[in-house]
């Protein structure tokens, strides 16, 4: 069974931070967002543990923290931590204040994760992601915005003027990690669309117009739209982000069929298939569902997608139609 010397209430969560950062080489931070589940776990979970969540390099883990580590053993951890990533949907660490060797040894055995702060760190799938993301594909390299970028710069040009705004406040108004609004202002400056201005606090500057960033942006964005599919009843979780021809019909003057077009982030539908909250039909619906690669509802006017991802989403169809009505839509634009 496992043992401890110190009390857990004393275990010091930006020591702990600190120690991720300084093992992993990217920043981390504390996410409140991920912890929702606690309030659907058993109670006798809800009871065994303290929990927190950290971001690194975009990958949330769970940090639970034991109450008590009087009679658990190994196995029991392992079972829990299977229970509770089922409710998270994120990796579990257990953080641990105090292990002989051998009992850590045990562990990395059975593939536990788990910190014991300032001594050792043991997480198998935050290592992999680490892995990938530094094989990743350099900034320098792409040819077309990635999602994030995208978002941002429609953020900029539509909901709010980001212009000499620190990139550590944009990344909390976006909710994006800081590092991710790090990589996308150097990805915007690559091509030519903003500057990086500011020593200790870095600021992204747009100097050029609005209407001249989307211009030149246009070369470069993609449509957002990952997949398609159709549901016949929208879960009554998702407040639906009106797209494609019924988001047409409430800008302009083009009519939509009976069949309503949503717009859903990725992680978003992820969730949904995973927890079964969705029946998909690849052919009809009452619903049609688009899958984006960034969250429509942060660029969403009211219940409908924004003016210039709709506009990205539909410019290559061939309706006659839909081109005019699409050009009319962007000559109104307020830049």
């Amino acid at each position: 069974m496992l043992s401890s010397r110190l009390a857990y209430n004393n275990l010091n969560m930006q020591n702990i931070i600190e120690q991720l950062s300084q093992i992993t080489g990217v920043e981390v931070k504390p996410v409140k967002a991920a912890l929702s589940f606690v309030n659907k776990i058993p109670i006798y979970l809800s009871r065994a543990y303290k929990f927190r969540a950290v971001e690194i390099a975009e990958k949330r883990i769970v940090l639970a923290e034991l109450v008590s580590l009087k009679n658990i053993t190994p196995a029991q951890l392992k079972k829990q931590q299977h229970q509770l990533e089922e409710f998270c949907q994120l990796p579990v660490v257990f953080l641990i204040d105090y292990m002989e060797a051998y009992l850590r040894k045990r562990l990395v055995e059975m593939q536990i994760s788990f910190i014991v702060p300032g001594k050792q760190l043991y997480i198998p799938s935050l290592l992999i992601h680490l892995n990938e993301v530094k094989r990743g594909k350099p900034t320098a390299q792409r040819e077309k915005l990635s999602p994030a970028a995208q978002c941002l710069l429609l953020y900029h040009l539509q909901i709010e003027n980001l212009d000499k705004m620190q990139l550590k406040i944009i990344a909390e108004k976006m909710n994006y990690s800081a590092m991710t609004v790090s990589r996308v202002a150097k990805e915007l400056m690559q091509f030519s669309l903003c500057e990086i201005i500011g020593k200790k606090e870095k600021a992204i500057d747009f100097p050029k117009l609005k209407k001249e960033i989307w211009t030149k942006a246009l070369s470069v964005a993609t449509n957002p739209i990952i997949q398609k599919v159709f549901v016949n009843q929208m879960p009554v979780s998702i407040q639906p982000v009106y797209a494609g021809e019924t988001a047409m019909e409430h800008y302009t003057h083009l009519n939509a069929g009976k069949t309503k077009t949503v717009a859903i982030g990725k992680e978003t539908f992820a969730k949904l298939k995973k927890e079964k909250l969705i029946e998909l039909n690849p052919y009809e619906g009452n619903y049609q569902l688009e899958v984006w690669n960034y969250n429509p509802e942060l660029l969403g006017k009211g219940n409908y997608v924004d003016v210039l991802s709709l506009y990205l989403s539909m410019k290559d169809e061939s309706d006659e139609r839909t081109q005019i009505e699409l050009e009319h839509l962007l000559n109104k634009m307020k830049w």
